[in-house]
């Protein structure tokens, strides 16, 4: 067997998954085996584990007698490891730059399943045309005489210099133009401090996936029918990889979206000489709907029960019991709750007069709000705190003080290092510290063989929603969750009627009511100095 095949997954004692693909040469000149670190996360932890496995094949085929790992492979396999699939190859000091652009090809030839891209600044001055031209100009032995140099070298500059008509099976490709598109996606959502933007890593994943699943045609060759054909792959909605389930409706709609995106900057690009198609708008993408998911309503399996609250807040260390509440007493998920700033709470502050006879909703001096836009979809929303979100807030404060850099615009929650909970991890990906400690959460009272669906933490958003909804309608629910359109029927509602912010905040304290079970299994002081152990 060339490489171990992975059939159990038990994380290292630093808490880092390793999987052991293909072959190297050691230090003694012997082969053995490269053991990857892939991550703390399960899922991810595959996910890379077979993208190595995928380019281990890939050297198998290509080099079929004693397929090695060598330098510049086991520095992608590494990048891989660690997350990255869409790679800038260095080049090496004193490297010619026709020999620097043939390496880059070479690796884009053995690894398609990569987006394996030169340095922006020769990725700058050549583009996919000039990789592609320098790799048929030289691909030959040079066995050529002076005069046949020239004549080459005179013919290259002005196949550089003008667009040439090319034969359908030859020019750019469909996967060289999606790599091209990530690194300006790359470049498109790079932010000054944080590198590329977790909704920017996104979409250059879709575009991953999306060379995993079509062919690579010369994108000559793509017309109406290929471009209506690729959409409609979505629509039917494929089979996941190595999986006998269909993707699922919202992941299908995200793909259409990316290769949508890509056709338009394709037609837009002055690097290819591409244009959509004439009736390109009207390509249907409306995607298939299983008959099992033709129920659309939120099911039991969707949301807690009170019981389950009553265990999750029992189990729950302070943090925990806050982001519980955040989750349903504000409809926040991990994005809302990591940036939630100083300035947008509002203790014991009553709305002012006009205010309250607008609202239709008498607040008191005894009443705390949060008052923020939602930062997914710009829409603004209010939220009545429960008493318990109060005394929560009021010790997250506590401990936001302690902490650097604090103020109006600080983030009320940073990390025992002083971090957001959103910071992109080293290598890029999202942050999952407020999923992961509630998976932890989970499992502890699991541990202890009480009866709970082990739901992720985005549910109690869920669960928040459909308590509203319970104590007020649909409409409420939607403003609550802050729904770019609540009343489904109208698009103009929020242009010519404010919010009934008045109506959440009765729905809300009768949810309180509702969770008084939850409250009581915390004791009287839940938000205790000595239960912060567990932070």
């Amino acid at each position: 067997m060339p490489t171990r095949t992975r059939t159990h997954w038990k994380p290292r004692s630093d808490g880092q998954f390793d999987c052991r693909v293909g072959w190297k040469i050691n230090g003694r000149g012997k082969r053995e085996q490269h053991r990857f670190r892939v991550g703390t996360e399960l899922k991810e932890a595959k996910r890379r584990d077979l993208l190595l496995r995928q380019m281990w094949d890939s050297i198998e085929q290509s080099r079929r007698s004693d397929p090695l790992w060598d330098d510049d492979t086991l520095t992608l396999a590494k990048l891989v490891a660690g997350g990255t699939t869409h790679v800038h190859i260095p080049r090496i000091p004193e490297e010619e730059v026709v020999a620097y652009s043939q390496r880059v090809l070479r690796l884009r030839h053995v690894f398609p399943m990569l987006a394996i891209l030169p340095e922006l600044e020769y990725g700058a001055a050549f583009g996919v045309q000039l990789l592609s031209t320098l790799n048929q100009a030289y691909q030959q032995a040079d066995h050529s005489t002076d005069s046949q140099r020239e004549a080459r070298a005179t013919a290259f500059g002005q196949r550089l210099s003008e667009p040439l008509d090319v034969p359908c099976d030859a020019g750019p490709t469909l996967h060289e133009a999606m790599r091209d598109f990530m690194r300006w996606l790359e470049n498109e959502y790079s932010h000054p401090e944080s590198g590329v933007t977790p909704w920017g890593r996104t979409q250059i994943g879709q575009v991953e996936s999306l060379i995993a699943h079509h062919a690579d045609l010369p994108l000559a060759q793509i017309q109406h029918e290929q471009t209506e054909a690729m959409i409609r792959y979505w629509r039917q909605r494929p089979f996941k990889k190595g999986s006998k389930l269909r993707v699922t409706r919202k992941s299908a709609s995200h793909y259409i979206s990316a290769l949508r995106n890509f056709f338009k900057w394709l037609h837009s690009s002055p690097a290819y000489n591409w244009r959509k198609p004439a009736d390109f708008h009207e390509i249907k993408t409306r995607v298939v709907t299983l008959d099992s998911e033709q129920r659309r309503q939120v099911n039991s399996d969707q949301v807690f029960t009170l019981d389950e609250l009553v265990l999750l807040y029992r189990y729950g260390a302070p943090l925990d019991r806050l982001l519980i509440l955040l989750g349903l007493n504000c409809g926040f998920g991990s994005a809302e709750s990591a940036s939630l700033l100083v300035a947008e709470i509002f203790l014991r502050t009553p709305h002012p007069d006009r205010h309250r006879v607008l609202l239709d909703f008498e607040s008191t001096e005894a009443d705390s709000f949060i008052k923020r836009v939602r930062r997914k979809n710009r829409v603004y929303g209010e939220f009545l705190l429960f008493n318990h979100t109060l005394q929560g807030i009021e010790w997250a404060l506590r401990r936001r003080k302690k902490q650097a850099a604090f103020g109006c615009e600080a983030r009320l929650l940073l990390n025992g290092h002083g971090e957001p909970y959103d910071k992109p991890t080293r290598s890029g990906n999202a942050n999952r510290q407020i999923p992961n400690r509630f998976a932890r959460l989970l499992q502890r009272i699991t541990d202890d063989e009480h009866p709970l669906t082990r739901l992720p933490f985005k549910m109690l958003r869920k669960t928040g929603g459909d308590l509203v909804k319970r104590f007020s309608n649909g409409e409420i629910a939607g403003v609550f969750l802050c729904h770019g359109q609540p009343v489904a029927t109208d698009d103009l509602s929020d242009a010519y009627t404010q919010r009934p912010f008045g109506k959440v905040f009765a729905a809300l304290r009768a949810v309180e009511r509702h969770l008084q079970p939850m409250f009581d299994a915390a004791g009287p002081r839940p938000f205790l100095p000595q239960q912060t152990a567990a932070m």
